[in-house]
């Protein structure tokens, strides 16, 4: 199949860390899940009586730096020692994970994607960014569960390549939440992932959000109609189908 990338873990800087959860914070101010912020003021009792409303990106990140630096270096204690288990744990699954992606998807990992980065900081939801080819695992996770969000987010970085190639789609903005093809990029992960060819490498479900599970079209779970999708066609065209599903019922999917 040709070379196939290889995934360097690096820790996150404790300006990128306080950053991105800024980011998660900042972005739901407004609205109904409100996760990552409960998740934080949980465990830094620093910010927990904080109120984070009226304020910018830049203000609340500013506040987390000033009061959470001691909290993440004793978070961030023995993160060499972490990243470097996480490597050497990869480094024994990454071309068997790689080329079962490939033939899951029906298609080879591009020659200019050699490295994707994975970055280990203190984290509630892992963010990735598939034009930089970099995705974050949370430092509190066991080997098992690194290796089920590793083997999530990579599958986004050759599911979107999938993608170009079925609707010759190349902005980078419908990879991203509030676009109806990030959900649908989300939520076919259960019925591509979650199935013993992926759950031999972690021993866990890899699951798709919740919300995909809850959610009923049709007295239907989201997931259900999926996986039913996905039993009964080609790749090629469960994709294009569930597409279409997605787009019919835009409103629904969203709004729950």
């Amino acid at each position: 199949m040709g070379k196939l990338p290889k995934i360097k873990f690096v820790a996150m800087s404790f300006e990128d860390n306080m950053e991105t959860i800024a980011m998660f914070i900042y972005d739901e101010l407004n609205s109904n899940n409100q996760a990552n912020t409960i998740y934080f003021k949980n465990i830094y009792k620093e910010i927990s009586n904080i109120d984070f409303s009226k304020k910018d990106m830049n203000e609340i990140s500013y506040i987390l730096q000033k009061r959470l630096k001691n909290s993440w270096n004793k978070q961030m204690t023995n993160y060499e020692e972490k990243v470097n288990d996480f490597q050497n744990n990869w480094n024994s699954i990454n071309d068997e994970v790689m080329n079962d992606l490939s033939s899951r998807l029906n298609i080879k990992w591009t020659k200019d994607c050699s490295t994707i980065e994975a970055r280990v900081g203190h984290l509630y939801y892992c963010p990735r960014d598939i034009k930089e080819r970099v995705f974050t695992v949370r430092i509190t996770d066991d080997i098992d569960n690194m290796r089920a969000v590793a083997i999530h987010e990579i599958c986004h970085f050759l599911y979107f390549e999938k993608w170009k190639q079925l609707f010759n789609d190349y902005n980078e903005k419908h990879y991203n939440i509030p676009h109806i093809i990030w959900y649908l990029s989300e939520a076919i992960i259960d019925p591509l992932l979650n199935n013993e060819t992926f759950t031999k490498y972690t021993n866990i479900e890899i699951p798709s959000y919740q919300q995909f599970y809850e959610t009923k079209i049709n007295n239907e779970s989201i997931i259900d109609r999926l996986r039913k999708i996905m039993k009964d066609n080609s790749i090629e065209e469960a994709i294009k189908i569930s597409y279409e599903y997605f787009l019919e019922n835009e409103e629904d999917i969203k709004n729950n």
